[in-house]
């Protein structure tokens, strides 16, 4: 089972094929305080963007809490990925997903569709929300097309889940450029996440500007990275 779950052009695994939901919701949705900042939107949206869609579990989970709150449209989620899992691979998974399964059984079906109608489209509607959107193609593209879409403080990054592949093994997801990009895209006190404690990784945030701390990983992972962009 978790071969399926495993990157040959990385040599890496997408998550831990015990439990991913129990990961994803700790490193990145409880970390960013998800649940809590979606309880108190007034008018506002709140803008999560994802380096890594991977097989979709983050924004499943992310999807699912927002609809919990009755926050759904106001919720904008922008991801990237330069190559998406087979169809085999995503319907082994939905059996692990748990209460998220409807939601991400959805979102790829939408993806599917999309796809099918449009071979040539790298850019894809989530859950046919124009305001939360799948690109798929290289990082820095992706970062300039994010630019797009965050053209003023409001419209600006709240959350990051920053959710590549091990640092070692794809040091362009974790490079300084890619996070002095971050920072000018996120809005004041917007706040970040990932698995890896990397140091170079911790540094690179740092040197963007962002102010960075060490905390309790997921299961035995000793540490991982939270922290936001100063007021």
């Amino acid at each position: 089972m978790p071969s399926l779950f495993f990157s040959s052009r990385y040599n890496d695994i997408f998550f831990s094929a015990v439990n991913p939901t129990l990961e994803k919701d700790y490193v990145f949705l409880k970390a960013n305080q998800l649940s809590e900042r979606l309880c108190s939107l007034k008018t506002q949206a709140l803008t999560i963007a994802e380096l890594g869609f991977g097989f979709g579990v983050n924004a499943a989970l992310s999807f699912v809490a927002a609809q919990k709150v009755d926050r759904l449209s106001r919720l904008r989620y922008f991801s990237v990925d330069e190559a998406f899992p087979t169809p085999l691979e995503i319907a082994r998974l939905s059996g692990l997903m748990r209460e998220s399964c409807g939601m991400y059984t959805q979102l790829w079906n939408s993806i599917a569709i999309q796809r099918e109608a449009l071979s040539q489209n790298h850019i894809f509607s989530l859950l046919s929300k124009e305001s939360s959107q799948l690109f798929q193609g290289d990082v820095i593209d992706f970062m300039d097309y994010l630019a797009t879409q965050c053209i003023n403080e409001i419209s600006k990054v709240d959350i990051w889940y920053f959710d590549g592949f091990s640092p070692a093994k794809n040091p362009a997801m974790w490079s300084s450029t890619l996070f002095q990009s971050a920072f000018r895209l996120t809005k004041v006190g917007g706040t970040f996440s990932t698995y890896t404690a990397a140091g170079w990784v911790k540094r690179n945030l740092e040197n963007a500007g962002f102010v960075v701390q060490k905390v309790k990983g997921f299961g035995t992972k000793r540490d991982m990275l939270v922290g936001k962009r100063p007021v």
